[in-house]
């Protein structure tokens, strides 16, 4: 009899044992599934501090995360060469839609919102010097001029060149109904595509996918290959312990985005590369054509604004300011463009300012705080926040003209 009771209470104990075993594997099953993942960093760019807010994309290289309150209240200003630039021009700041594109909060729903009774819509497309909010300033000021409801969706992500923005235009351009295009170039095509050996017309010979580049001396990245598949109750503990190795990693990591092709221009020594530069101007003018053709086919006026460039101090900056230059009166020149409207920028913006543009900005828009103390740029393109004013003022007094 005992040892018939002693074999039940075994076998009582292993159905027991089997059980909780089962029951564990199915837990950490459960929690391997919708709680604890491996952290793997190469895996897309969630926003925050280290990603810089760049997202990877199918169709371009990165584009921003949705995210609200860029250019508001709060945001530190840019310190540099002495001087504090306060961009906060806006009470609520500047947001980013789902496609990463720069638009009023009250115009958070643009690309899906029927457009109202009135209201005109403009596209702006260029680099980090058309991501400074002009285009914001310039709708602002048409409104009040033409007393239209007029909105700005800003296309233009730091970095972006016309191959980038003719991608942007494609995909996801005709989600805002707009009536009107205007681009700005062509600096960062001069600056990237012209730079880099090896031209490609796709521009890949400099324009790589987004990616991490992971820098932490004396500690070895972990690998979650070393995670076991199975058992799942080992695979959690185990994956819990590589997560606190690999934020150990990451904070001691020097972290860069990377979408350029290595070694770059600067890392050989190159300033500009000439058949790269020929073959960058040709692209230029092929993609500004095609910006047309796309307007054009939708009943939308399409308006080319050259670069400004500022005259520099620093050697390399002036060089490839030249090469900009030179771009633009071949652009100017082509007859593959002929009869876009352009506006030159370069030309019609005054370096230094003068008393009569520091007026008109001031009567334009009242009560806004302006500092025409500081430099007009704080380096051979990118405006000051009083010269984003000035830069506004004379686009929309073109731009009224062409607005029916």
């Amino acid at each position: 009899m005992k040892d018939r009771y002693g074999r039940k209470e075994l076998v009582f104990s292993m159905i027991v044992g089997i059980m909780l075993v089962c029951l564990l594997e199915a837990l950490s099953f459960l929690t391997l599934t919708f709680s604890v993942t491996p952290l793997q960093p190469n895996m897309g760019l969630p926003p925050g501090a280290a990603s810089g807010g760049q997202l990877a994309h199918p169709y371009k290289s990165y584009v921003y995360w949705p995210a609200d309150g860029y250019w508001g209240k709060g945001m530190p200003p840019y310190v540099l060469a002495g001087n504090s630039y306060d961009y906060a021009l806006f009470d609520q700041g500047i947001s980013f839609n789902e496609f990463g594109h720069g638009v009023l909060p009250i115009d958070r729903d643009i690309s899906r919102r029927k457009k109202g009774q009135g209201e005109y819509r403009i596209l702006f497309l260029g680099g980090s010097t058309t991501f400074q909010p002009w285009p914001f300033l310039t709708a602002e000021l048409l409104s009040r001029t033409l007393s239209r409801d007029i909105h700005a969706i800003s296309a233009a992500t730091g970095g972006y060149t016309s191959q980038e923005n003719v991608a942007d235009l494609v995909t996801s351009g005709s989600a805002y109904n707009a009536d009107m295009i205007v681009a700005y170039l062509p600096v960062n095509d001069i600056w990237h595509a012209a730079r880099w050996p090896k031209f490609k017309r796709d521009y890949t010979h400099f324009r790589t996918a987004v990616r991490r580049e992971f820098k932490a001396p004396n500690i070895k990245q972990p690998d979650s290959r070393d995670i076991f598949i199975w058992p799942f109750t080992v695979r959690l503990v185990q994956a819990l312990l590589f997560n606190k190795r690999m934020e150990a990693f990451l904070s001691a990591a020097s972290i860069n985005e990377i979408v350029f092709v290595k070694p770059t221009p600067d890392e050989l020594g190159i300033w500009i590369d000439k058949n790269s530069y020929e073959g960058t101007v040709d692209a230029v003018i092929d993609n500004i054509l095609t910006m047309k053709a796309y307007a054009e086919a939708r009943g939308i006026t399409f308006i080319l604004v050259t670069q400004k460039v500022f005259k520099t101090s620093v050697e390399a900056d002036s060089f490839i300011s030249k090469y900009v230059l030179d771009s633009i009166d071949r652009i100017k020149a082509s007859p593959r463009i002929m009869g876009i409207p352009i506006i030159e920028m370069n030309v019609l913006f005054p370096e230094p300012l003068t008393e009569a543009a520091i007026n008109q900005v001031k009567q334009e828009f009242p009560g806004r705080r302006m500092d025409f103390s500081q430099p007009e740029a704080y380096d051979s393109m990118h405006f000051s926040p009083a010269s984003l004013y000035i830069f506004a003022s004379i686009l929309a007094a073109d731009l009224k003209k062409r607005i029916h």
